[in-house]
């Protein structure tokens, strides 16, 4: 006697984990059968609490329009990024502008680091008064903390401008393969796809994750 699973038989039924979800109750709708797959919402069996609908839907609609869904959605992503881009390139100017600040402040600081040595000699060798040496001392001090705070600012700028170039470059490099996409896997689920809600057997909808979040 043979024993049929009915409950995710071999890894394709695996593409979606638990991602299919009841709008209603919230919990992961149950994969029935090993062919002709389909989901159901089991909650409805317990309790009808949540006002929980009793309807199958073929897995292989579901993978339609999350294919088709994908696709169009890359394009979105990739129309946005590259966007990103292009205002990235544009802004090269001002960068180069930072980084020469920071550069020319850094070299001031160093200068004027080294001139307490100097103003101390002067107060070893007798040349200035106590007093005159902690007064220069402190404008120099008060001088270089104001310096020291726009270099970490501008540094701040230039380091939020490479993340974000970086961060469009690596989300390009994520999505361009999925505009040609025929097949889905369990990979660019979870890559993509927080859940998928099956409000019935023709409202699908599908909850995209945070870090392609188009909003």
């Amino acid at each position: 006697m043979s024993i049929i699973c009915r409950w995710y038989p071999n890894k394709s039924a695996l593409i979606f984990g638990n991602k299919v979800k009841c709008p209603a109750c919230g919990h992961a709708m149950t994969r029935y059968t090993s062919q002709n797959a389909r989901f159901k919402c089991g909650t409805i069996k317990f309790t009808n609490h949540y006002g929980c609908k009793e309807y199958n839907i073929m897995q292989s609609d579901i993978e339609k329009v999350v294919l088709a869904s994908i696709q169009l959605y890359a394009d979105v992503l990739l129309d946005r990024e590259e966007m990103k881009l292009k205002q990235l390139q544009k802004s090269k100017t001002s960068v180069k502008e930072l980084e020469k600040k920071v550069a020319a402040e850094t070299k001031a600081v160093e200068l004027l680091e080294s001139s307490i040595t100097k103003i101390f000699m002067d107060f070893s060798n007798g040349k200035i008064t106590k007093e005159v040496f902690q007064h220069k001392k402190g404008i120099i001090n008060d001088t270089v903390a104001r310096k020291r705070s726009e270099i970490e600012k501008w540094t701040e700028q230039l380091q939020a401008v490479s993340d974000e170039r970086a961060s469009s470059e690596n989300i390009i490099s994520e999505i361009t393969p999925l505009l040609t996409i025929e097949r889905l896997d369990k990979d660019v689920v979870n890559l993509l796809i927080d859940k998928i809600l099956v409000h019935n057997e023709k409202d699908i909808e599908i909850v995209w994750n945070g870090k392609f979040s188009v909003e």
